[in-house]
């Protein structure tokens, strides 16, 4: 029998390897946000979720000063925003995508952006499915890493938990 692992990574429209490297920094700086208390939290709230506003409040002045300082990041700011990833919905009948709706400041509205795009990577098969845009995809896949390291690396506490392997 064929290696499954090796099957779904050969049939992927994106990079392996930044495939890879998006779930590990995304999984990562989950952790580190949930270890900073940058959750939802609440008596009734027994699921522990990272609050994009509590990381935003956190990074917004360091991770404003990155984007005038990198045009690269700042373009892929603006990339995310005018084309976020796409969700998956139940139309009645069969799975489809539908563009995300997001309220909040900008950077809340990215950091949904950044957990949708995990979500369609590694739940939505958005990697595999034939008639998406690969090379949307992979821009979405590249400029949402860059995004993702600016973030993790605009907060001390962030970084330090994120680096901490004990």
């Amino acid at each position: 029998m064929r290696d499954l692992f090796e099957a779904a990574v050969e049939n992927l429209h994106i990079d392996r390897e930044e495939a890879i490297r998006f779930f590990v920094l995304y999984a990562r700086f989950e952790y580190a946000a949930k270890e900073c208390g940058y959750i939802h939290k609440g008596e009734k709230r027994r699921k522990l979720a990272v609050d994009p506003e509590a990381v935003a409040q956190h990074i917004t002045l360091r991770f404003a000063e990155r984007r005038t300082q990198d045009s690269l990041l700042n373009a892929a700011v603006l990339f995310y925003i005018a084309n976020p990833p796409l969700k998956q919905v139940w139309d009645g009948g069969k799975v489809a995508w539908e563009t995300a709706q997001y309220s909040g400041s900008e950077l809340v509205c990215l950091l949904l952006s950044l957990a949708q795009m995990r979500n369609n990577l590694f739940h939505g098969g958005k990697g595999w499915q034939s008639g998406t845009d690969p090379a949307r995809e992979r821009r979405l896949l590249g400029d949402g890493l860059r995004i993702l390291e600016a973030i993790i690396s605009s907060d001390d506490e962030l970084c330090t938990a994120f680096n901490t392997y004990a």
